[in-house]
């Protein structure tokens, strides 16, 4: 029974180093399928709601560019911090949008508050790789000429808010 206990304990132990293990290689997977901040892109290239070619952002301006999916449900959640960041930014800071999903619609833009920013519908095969534009919600401040000012991969809450008011506070400095 002792040698049974003792077996029991062991593979808990053992299975307890593998979650830990797992989550350190789910962040470190994470950390690499963000954009890496500091570095210049060029612009995102693709089709608006109507299908007309749209480039994003200007590149003389400061953007906060929101990347969504309409079937997330984390991107949901997030959409009551973007509102927030929409609402208290700056007037030197343009908004943009790209749904990596391309099933955006007039309908979902307004019941989420957002209609009338520039919205990406689908963008070039070649931008989604650049941009990293796979994992959503993702929230990226960009500085004039394309320069990565900072990048947040999921729900915005506690200290990843806080980051983002903060480079948000910066710019209007």
């Amino acid at each position: 029974m002792q040698v049974l206990c003792l077996l029991m304990l062991l593979a808990n132990a053992l299975l307890l180093y593998r979650l830990h293990t797992q989550k350190q290689d789910l962040e470190t997977w994470r950390k690499a399928a963000e954009l890496p901040t500091g570095i210049a892109l060029s612009a995102l290239r693709g089709v608006d709601l109507a299908g007309h070619p749209l480039t994003l952002p200007n590149t003389n301006k400061r953007t906060l560019l929101l990347v969504f999916s309409t079937s997330c449900e984390y991107c949901e959640a997030n959409w009551p911090n973007w509102r927030r960041l929409i609402r208290e930014k700056p007037g030197g800071l343009d908004v943009a949008l790209i749904d990596v999903s391309s099933t955006v619609n007039s309908g979902y833009l307004a019941r989420h508050g957002v209609l009338g920013y520039p919205v990406m519908r689908a963008t070039e095969p070649q931008t989604v790789v650049l941009y990293r534009l796979g994992p959503t919600p993702q929230t990226v401040l960009i500085e004039p000429g394309g320069v990565i000012g900072g990048v947040w991969t999921g729900g915005l809450r506690g200290r990843g808010m806080k980051e983002v008011e903060a480079g948000i506070r910066a710019i209007a400095q």
